[in-house]
Protein backbone atom coordinates (compact mmCIF):
# COMPACT_ATOMS: atom_id res chain seq x y z
CA UNK A 1 0.00 0.00 0.00
CA UNK A 2 0.88 3.75 -0.52
CA UNK A 3 1.59 5.83 2.20
CA UNK A 4 -1.55 7.59 1.08
CA UNK A 5 -3.99 3.81 0.75
CA UNK A 6 -2.65 3.42 4.63
CA UNK A 7 -3.80 6.80 5.57
CA UNK A 8 -7.35 6.35 3.89
CA UNK A 9 -7.66 2.96 5.11
CA UNK A 10 -6.94 3.84 8.62
CA UNK A 11 -9.02 7.51 8.56
CA UNK A 12 -12.03 5.52 7.07
CA UNK A 13 -11.86 2.75 9.83
CA UNK A 14 -11.64 5.42 12.46
CA UNK A 15 -14.32 7.16 10.99
CA UNK A 16 -16.37 4.15 11.07
CA UNK A 17 -16.19 3.24 14.58
CA UNK A 18 -16.19 6.88 16.07
CA UNK A 19 -18.75 8.82 13.47
CA UNK A 20 -21.75 7.44 15.32
CA UNK A 21 -24.16 8.98 12.94
CA UNK A 22 -21.83 8.25 9.94
CA UNK A 23 -22.50 11.97 8.86
CA UNK A 24 -19.51 12.01 6.96
CA UNK A 25 -19.90 9.19 4.55
CA UNK A 26 -19.45 11.38 1.83
CA UNK A 27 -19.50 15.34 1.93
CA UNK A 28 -18.89 15.26 -1.58
CA UNK A 29 -18.63 19.11 -1.22
CA UNK A 30 -15.63 19.17 1.08
CA UNK A 31 -14.00 16.91 -1.32
CA UNK A 32 -14.84 19.25 -4.05
CA UNK A 33 -13.47 22.07 -3.09
CA UNK A 34 -10.46 20.44 -2.07
CA UNK A 35 -10.20 19.32 -5.90
CA UNK A 36 -11.00 22.04 -7.19
CA UNK A 37 -8.59 23.81 -5.88
CA UNK A 38 -5.70 21.41 -6.93
CA UNK A 39 -7.20 21.66 -10.46
CA UNK A 40 -6.29 25.25 -10.35
CA UNK A 41 -2.93 25.09 -9.08
CA UNK A 42 -4.58 27.15 -6.07
CA UNK A 43 -2.08 25.57 -3.55
CA UNK A 44 -3.14 28.54 -0.57
CA UNK A 45 -6.77 27.51 -1.60
CA UNK A 46 -6.36 24.07 -1.87
CA UNK A 47 -4.40 23.59 1.47
CA UNK A 48 -7.63 25.77 3.46
CA UNK A 49 -10.16 23.22 1.53
CA UNK A 50 -8.40 21.03 3.60
CA UNK A 51 -7.73 21.95 6.43
CA UNK A 52 -11.64 22.76 6.56
CA UNK A 53 -12.43 19.23 5.68
CA UNK A 54 -9.90 17.84 8.35
CA UNK A 55 -11.48 20.33 11.01
CA UNK A 56 -14.76 19.01 10.52
CA UNK A 57 -14.41 15.74 10.47
CA UNK A 58 -12.74 15.85 13.64
CA UNK A 59 -15.93 17.69 15.17
CA UNK A 60 -17.78 15.09 13.74
CA UNK A 61 -16.23 12.22 15.82
CA UNK A 62 -17.06 10.77 19.14
CA UNK A 63 -14.32 8.72 21.40
CA UNK A 64 -16.63 8.26 24.41
CA UNK A 65 -18.48 5.01 22.75
CA UNK A 66 -17.20 1.55 24.02
CA UNK A 67 -16.13 -0.79 21.36
CA UNK A 68 -18.11 -3.73 20.40
CA UNK A 69 -17.32 -6.81 21.74
CA UNK A 70 -16.36 -8.55 19.07
CA UNK A 71 -14.34 -5.30 17.81
CA UNK A 72 -10.91 -6.16 17.68
CA UNK A 73 -9.08 -3.48 16.81
CA UNK A 74 -5.54 -5.17 16.19
CA UNK A 75 -6.69 -7.61 14.25
CA UNK A 76 -8.21 -5.47 11.97
CA UNK A 77 -5.27 -2.75 11.51
CA UNK A 78 -2.75 -6.14 11.53
CA UNK A 79 -4.49 -7.62 8.16
CA UNK A 80 -4.33 -4.52 6.49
Amino acid sequence: LSAAEFLVARSNLISTFCDPSNSFACLCHEHQAVFDAIERGDGPAAHRAMSSHLSLIETRLSFDREPPEQFDLERLLREV
